[in-house]
């Protein structure tokens, strides 16, 4: 069990798999009302990362988080959970399965 600043070793599979389809990342059709798109959420992750390292020093982990974001990218993500491009992405994914549920139904 993680206590609170661990880092997670590496992320369920089930999340690697959801984040490697990079058509997860793109715009397209928005999903959901007021959807942020793809350069929005990768404004946002480089500003937290920036935000990260002006704070690193005062909170541990905080260094390290900020490299890990740093790297995110296409074919390779971080499957962060702080990370605003992956977690649209996984929203994107959860929408799109929901939408396909409800039409089965």
């Amino acid at each position: 069990m993680q206590t609170r600043g661990q880092a997670q070793a590496s992320p369920p599979k089930l999340i690697i798999d959801i984040l490697t389809d990079e058509s997860l990342f793109g715009d397209g059709t928005p999903l959901w009302e007021r959807e942020p798109t793809a350069d929005e959420a990768k404004c946002k992750r480089l500003r937290l990362i920036k935000r990260l390292r002006r704070f690193a020093a005062e909170f541990p982990g905080a260094a390290e988080l900020a490299a890990r974001l740093q790297a995110c990218g296409p074919h390779h993500r971080c499957a962060s959970g702080a990370c605003p491009e992956c977690a649209r992405a996984f929203q994107r994914w959860l929408v799109l399965q929901l939408q396909r549920l409800s039409h089965a139904a």
